[in-house]
């Protein structure tokens, strides 16, 4: 669970296991029910592929998109095994 107290400072970085995700923009939102959030976009490369791409979090969430759209495999994780502890560390600028 990544769960941020404040929106995070552009440049703040996430890292996943070895995987750097750098906070680019934070974009306003709105819900389904017409309430206001902001997103968090994230620039990473992918894990399959090396390629940089932007995934979008909110400032709370259970996971980060680890690779591009073109490799994306929801569900599946990047290395290992399902359910098993991913290290998480966050720098800020």
């Amino acid at each position: 669970m990544i769960e941020f107290t404040r929106l995070p400072d552009i440049g703040t970085v996430v890292i996943l296991d070895d995987q750097e995700f750098e906070l680019q923009r934070i974009v306003p939102h709105q819900k389904a029910d017409g309430s206001m959030t902001e997103l968090l976009l994230w620039e990473s490369l992918c894990a399959t592929c090396g390629q940089p791409y932007e995934t979008k979090t909110t400032v709370r969430t259970s996971g980060i998109s680890r690779r591009c759209a073109l490799h994306s495999k929801p569900g599946k994780p990047v290395k290992g095994k399902r359910g098993r502890k991913v290290k998480i560390q966050v720098i800020l600028p």
